[in-house]
């Protein structure tokens, strides 16, 4: 196992000698003013290593947190680095939000999905719409009457009678672009072209006024290495912004794998556009699919774009039940979720109220114990004559010759909570005497 640093990127591999197998992922760090990333993968390499693998980054403290799994044994392997760099700390409501959506994504392959339970089958076989590389899907409007929205009146048993209240309108349907390419490049042979990418889904949603975040999705021909740009843009008429024009690239590297599994998420900063964004990608065979969302990264946290890029032989966009599936689901739970919550300082009492409050109670009963003892006594050193053990142990009437000089030491412990004391005790048998 090796844990290597360039720069702000870390790459974590996974290399094992009898088969010369190597794994290996890659996070950059420190992306945006509030860094806050997740990355899990799940290695199955011919049987050779089957590892579960997952790189937290938390803001405050600034900490890349490595968890790697052996999964047919349990074992477990866990690093944390931390560095003098200093964040802004990630509201509760956002972090609650990025783990709501990152396993949304996971579990339905989709976000701003509602369904009764036990309906969710068939709620998502009719939200997936396949469309072409490069186009734009657009809002589609109901076709009616365009002088229904003016009528004031209704007719009733042959007359007209004011409406009472105006009807809601239809609740909008959510549609998912789907993009067929070919993502499977390893029982395939590659396409012969002469474009190293191409263009397979550009889209653009408001922000704020004239401002709009635009992106653009570009995928090598011979890999499954993707480019996710998102850029400013404001209308012609519209004063020009001296950061408007710059723009974000994020990579998604190939796993080079026959049944790859993996899902990434962080926050991003686009120049010009005061707003962060969420960006999440989740990579699954089940079916052969790579799934990007992009919302918003604070109130109302409106989700602005999501498409899918299903590999050619695949029949439906819908998520199916794998081995694959069902380990990314209980990594997230058991790892991310529970770790990510805890790993602040600042969060960490939100998350273990039962620790603080048991903690409070110890301290409380600590300080009524101090309360009840006289100021000065039992504190420090106390030197003069005595009987060679402490005063009130019942033990009779004492012969005067066997007096002795003691040193009683307190010590209190009631202001040394959360520190470690060792106290070491010579014992020596002086005829009748222990000292």
């Amino acid at each position: 196992i090796t844990v290597s640093k360039l720069e702000k990127a870390y790459k974590l591999a996974i290399y094992e000698p009898e088969s010369s197998t190597l794994y290996e992922m890659c996070l950059a760090t420190s992306s945006c003013s509030r860094p806050l990333a997740v990355l899990m993968e799940h290695c199955d390499v011919d049987g050779k290593l089957n590892f579960a693998l997952v790189m937290r980054e938390t803001p405050f403290p600034h900490q890349l947190a490595i968890n790697l799994i052996h999964l047919p044994t349990g074992q477990e392997f866990n690093l944390k680095i931390n560095d003098d760099l200093v964040y802004t700390m990630i509201e509760s409501t956002r972090h609650d939000t990025f783990m709501a959506f990152f396993e949304q994504l996971l579990t339905f392959g989709c976000l701003g999905f509602h369904s009764a339970a036990g309906e969710e089958d068939e709620s998502l076989a009719n939200i997936w719409e396949e469309t072409f590389a490069g186009n734009q899907i657009f809002h589609r409007m109901q076709i009616g009457d365009a002088l229904q929205q003016h009528l004031n009146a209704d007719p009733e048993a042959g007359e007209l009678k004011e409406r009472v209240a105006l009807p809601q309108p239809p609740k909008e349907k959510l549609q998912i672009p789907v993009i067929r390419c070919q993502l499977d490049f390893v029982s395939k042979a590659k396409p012969s072209t002469a474009l190293k990418m191409h263009l397979l889904y550009q889209a653009e949603h408001p922000v704020e006024g004239d401002l709009r975040v635009l992106l653009r999705l570009h995928k090598r021909t011979s890999s499954n290495d993707v480019a996710i740009t998102l850029r400013a843009r404001v209308a012609e008429e519209s004063k020009p912004s001296s950061n408007v024009g710059a723009e974000v690239t994020v990579w998604l590297q190939d796993k080079c794998s026959r049944a790859p599994a993996g899902a990434f998420g962080e926050i991003c900063e686009v120049p010009g556009i005061e707003k962060p964004l969420l960006l999440l990608v989740t990579d699954g065979d089940a079916p052969r699919a790579i799934r990007i969302a992009v919302t918003l990264g604070q109130i109302p946290f409106t989700v602005l774009f999501q498409v899918v890029l299903l590999d050619n032989s695949e029949k439906s966009a819908k998520i199916e039940t794998s081995s694959s599936h069902r380990i990314m689901m209980d990594v997230f739970q058991r790892v991310v979720a529970e770790k990510l919550a805890s790993s602040s300082t600042v969060l960490a009492p939100l998350a273990e109220a039962a620790n603080t409050q048991r903690e409070r109670t110890l301290k409380q009963k600590l300080d009524d114990l101090g309360g009840m003892r006289k100021g000065g006594e039992h504190l420090g050193v106390e030197q003069g004559s005595g009987d060679g053990a402490p005063q009130g142990m019942g033990q009779g009437d004492k012969d005067a010759s066997e007096m002795a000089d003691t040193d009683v030491i307190n010590i209190c412990t009631r202001q040394k909570l959360g520190r470690m004391m060792v106290f070491t005790i010579y014992r020596d048998l002086l005829g009748p005497r222990m000292y």
